[in-house]
């Protein structure tokens, strides 16, 4: 603890010879983004404002960029929070340092900021105190500063360490969703492939008009069964060839054309015969009558 405000004093002792130059705030910041952007050329491309300048990944940031507007509100945004958590350090309350702190680290990762800045921004910071300093900077004050900025990285570290578990913890939910709601689709899109396959399977054969069976091919079906719908049924009957008509010439007897009727069954040929002797003995009894 002794040592952590001995770094504090010391830093905030320093700093009061930097307040003292002109436009502090925008001196310091334009010496700290050209040291960062020394370091790091690759780092120009996480600012808005050099978005409007023409650079090449590992181009230095042209001159022109400094004098920008975007480029000085940001400069000044910078070494005012630097001076403010400075003076907080050595305040009494220090209470909401570390959740402000947490909180600055946070945001920063929606800029895209890696822990690599960090060091980058830190080496950037001691490089422009010693040069803003001169002779004030000794040793004592370097590890008063650095211990100062370390402190501050460590704590936006932490924040945004926070922050990027929270941005995996969602990515992984909005994985799952995504892959339950891709599960989903494909098993509603094979149900409809199977529905329509058996569509198509139940209408294959008519698919070809040449398939397609014409009306006058196909035939009406016939009744099976009883109460089964349909035309009628013709009634089987057994066919014999008609038997030649009798001689009634001959008073004695009655012959036949041909043999074969004698084939006939016996209830035909009975009705033929007891029909046939009526007549003959009509025929007699009124050639009697004549005669006598």
């Amino acid at each position: 603890m002794e040592i952590y405000v001995r770094a504090v004093e010391k830093a905030v002792a320093t700093w009061a010879t930097v307040r003292a130059i002109p436009d502090y705030e925008l001196v310091v910041g334009k010496l700290v983004f050209k040291e960062i952007f020394h370091i790091a050329p690759q780092a120009l491309g996480l600012y808005t404002f050099a978005e409007r300048f023409e650079i090449d990944d590992n181009s230095s940031a042209p001159e022109a960029l400094f004098g920008d507007t975007g480029f000085h509100t940001h400069a000044r945004a910078v070494v005012g929070m630097l001076e403010s958590v400075l003076y907080t350090m050595a305040g009494d309350d220090v209470s909401g340092l570390g959740s402000a702190l947490q909180s600055l680290g946070a945001r920063h990762v929606s800029y895209g900021v890696h822990p690599a800045h960090y060091s980058v921004v830190e080496t950037a910071l001691l490089r422009t105190l010693e040069g803003a300093l001169g002779d004030m900077w000794t040793t004592e004050v370097r590890k008063g500063w650095a211990a100062v900025l370390k402190f501050v990285s460590k704590g936006m570290q932490a924040g945004a360490g926070a922050e990027l578990e929270v941005i995996k913890v969602k990515r992984r939910e909005s994985v799952r969703r995504q892959s339950a709601t891709l599960r989903l689709k494909v098993m509603r899109r094979s149900e409809g492939t199977s529905r329509l396959a058996r569509k198509v399977g139940r209408s294959s054969r008519f698919h070809d008009d040449s398939d397609r069976p014409r009306d006058d091919d196909i035939k009406p079906r016939l009744p099976t069964r009883r109460g089964d719908t349909g035309p009628p049924k013709a009634p089987r009957r057994k066919m014999h060839e008609p038997a030649s008509q009798c001689d009634y010439s001959s008073s004695s007897s009655i012959s036949y054309a041909r043999e074969e009727d004698h084939d006939l069954s016996t209830s035909t040929s009975t009705i033929c015969t007891e029909e046939d002797e009526r007549m003959v003995n009509i025929l007699l009894l009124a050639g009697m009558s004549v005669t006598t």
